[in-house]
């Protein structure tokens, strides 16, 4: 694009970004504590991961308007204070093996039913945030001006499925160009 976006939308809250960001030092000193075989590098890349959708947009258009997706919603503080030894738990597994970690990490953690709709606690369709996202993007749009946007959200909110972001934005006669980032099997 020869433009600039009128804004960035991510699936993320700006409070949240800011705690979470914290606690990538914490990450990074516990897997050194428990996993001191592991090479600075990697332990560094898998500290990143820890809420990383805003960094990107951040780093790639500083002086663009971010739309926080997720700001209004509500999050466990108790959950959100173990954050970074949660995501470590889902890595020990693979931490042992040898060979590409990161490659062997995204390959496990990548959804392959990214298409189905989120579900409740029930197993229920959960189209709550698709909805709550969609109207609040349709607001950027008639607030911003420019040509185009970003919106970095997860894969199944943008999968061609029944009220994800992606088909509700669509209906509304936005075209929307979809890159879904996962790993490559090689």
């Amino acid at each position: 694009m020869d433009t600039q976006p009128a804004f960035i939308a991510v699936e993320a809250s700006e409070q949240v970004y800011k705690e979470l960001k914290c606690q990538r030092n914490h990450f990074e000193k516990k897997a050194n504590a428990e996993f001191p075989q592991l090479p600075e590098a990697v332990i560094e890349d898998l500290s990143i991961t820890i809420y990383y959708e805003a960094d990107v947009c951040l780093k790639a258009f500083p002086n663009e308007g971010i739309i926080w997706l997720d700001a209004n919603r509500w999050i466990n503080e108790e959950s959100l204070s173990k954050y970074a030894e949660e995501r470590l738990n889902i890595y020990k597994p693979i931490l042992n093996i040898q060979g590409d970690i990161l490659k062997r990490i995204s390959l496990k953690v990548w959804n392959k039913n990214w298409e189905k709709p989120p579900e409740t606690p029930l197993g229920e369709p959960d189209y709550d945030r698709d909805f709550i996202f969609h109207k609040t993007i349709k607001e950027a749009i008639s607030t911003h001006q420019g040509e185009w946007a970003i919106i970095i959200v997860g894969a199944s909110h943008s999968a061609m499925r029944d009220n994800s972001v992606r088909v509700l934005l669509e209906k509304d006669h936005f075209d929307c160009t979809v890159t879904v980032l996962k790993p490559r099997l090689i």
